[in-house]
């Protein structure tokens, strides 16, 4: 319990951070990190390599004076090993199930303020791949809520919650993170499921 909360209040406080661009792209430039009443942290970060280039592209000019990168940050809560198991038969997982309803309606604002940037965005030529793509991330949102919903009943223990919060971080091309206290299950189990998944699913290792 005490790293779950320790981990509740870190993405709480994380979700609405804010990365402000300072300077020009030309002269080494900086970010400033803001996160409301708790001012500002200079952090100086020199902008080199791709991500330059992509910046020098959307600013148009080279300068990219007051723009502003937001964090949407989402948590959620699975164990997969033995311990999840006696969890959901004697303890109290009040923390994880608020957490992860919670986290998740904060996910589904993000995909639907997304989405509506998306569709804005798109060319008479992009709306069809763009919707397209849109309806990928709702069905993995869908997928999501059921994962979460059968992982709040007594005996839930459902690795989708993990597995389909990852598909969908990278969909929406986010990054996402899977830890735990021991290093043993969601750390251990979680990751090297997902390893074994994207080996099938890019290079096409399969079982024989």
């Amino acid at each position: 319990q005490g790293m779950l909360e320790d981990l509740v209040v870190a993405a709480a406080w994380l979700d609405g951070v804010s990365f402000h661009f300072v300077g020009s792209l030309e002269d080494g430039s900086s970010w400033r990190v803001r996160r409301g009443r708790h001012g500002a942290i200079d952090v100086d970060r020199v902008v080199t390599g791709p991500l330059k280039d992509v910046l020098i592209n959307a600013s148009a000019g080279g300068s990219l004076k007051n723009a502003r990168i937001t964090i949407d940050c989402a948590m959620f809560s699975q164990g997969i090993n033995e311990w999840q198991t006696v969890a959901n038969l004697s303890g109290d997982r009040t923390l994880q199930v608020d957490c992860n309803r919670r986290n998740y309606s904060n996910l589904a604002k993000h995909v639907d303020r997304l989405s509506n940037v998306a569709k804005a965005l798109a060319s008479s030529d992009e709306k069809a791949s763009v919707d397209a793509e849109i309806a990928g991330w709702k069905t993995l949102l869908k997928e999501i809520s059921t994962a979460v919903s059968e992982s709040s009943n007594a005996a839930g223990k459902h690795v989708h919650v993990l597995l389909k919060t990852s598909d969908l971080a990278r969909a929406l091309s986010g990054g996402h993170t899977i830890c735990c206290k021991s290093g043993k299950d969601r750390t251990g189990v979680a990751v090297t499921l997902e390893e074994t998944r994207a080996l099938a699913a890019r290079f096409r290792v399969v079982d024989e």
